[in-house]
């Protein structure tokens, strides 16, 4: 009886020393933000706001800090390709300022589309990244942006002619840059 009495007086001390006591710690600590100027930031290329197939205006509208850009483009049947209608600046302010970036594709085109890109071109002409717009990833990290860079930005849809006209669809992209090229961007 003892020996009974012993164990459940054991198990209930056990079962209170698992359940824990209701206490709770809440360390402080302060946040300070201090927003800066966008250091890579949109800018319109040539062939922005100009007249495009069927009298279409290869709409470009950029945020008002430069920082966020919408455009309309109007492919047609096989290749289309749209030239530097968009750019992506680095105007080195503060001079000294590398980064890297990359191109994540949020809601990719769907539909008859055999090729959708967004080619980025360096001022010589060479081809930096060509981002698969069919493909929701990041792609192209890390690509370098140094200081004092310019790069165009050109589009290529090709739509083969035996499907009928798709209707309008909206391709969500973000430019992802980073000073450090290590830790891939979540």
């Amino acid at each position: 009886m003892r020996y009974t009495r012993l164990i459940t007086i054991l198990a209930i001390l056990a079962l209170f020393g698992l359940v824990g006591t209701a206490v709770f710690v809440y360390l402080p600590g302060d946040i300070s933000i201090t927003p800066v100027q966008p250091p890579v930031i949109f800018d319109a290329g040539t062939n922005a706001n100009q007249t495009g197939l069927a009298g279409n205006t290869i709409t470009l509208i950029l945020g008002e800090n430069s920082s966020s850009f919408s455009l309309t483009l109007h492919p047609t049947y096989q290749k289309t390709y749209f030239h530097d209608v968009l750019r992506i600046v680095n105007p080195a302010l503060p001079a000294g300022d590398n980064y890297f970036f990359g191109i994540k594709v949020l809601t990719p085109v769907s539909g008859p589309y055999t090729t959708a890109q967004m080619n980025i071109y360096d001022s010589s002409n060479n081809l930096v990244l060509s981002v698969d717009l069919t493909s929701a990833t990041l792609q192209g990290w890390p690509t370098a942006l140094n200081d004092n860079t310019v790069y165009r930005v050109d589009f290529v849809f090709v739509l083969p002619e035996n499907v009928p006209l798709p209707g309008s669809t909206t391709i969500q992209v973000e430019l992802v840059y980073s000073p450090q090229s290590a830790t891939i961007p979540p």
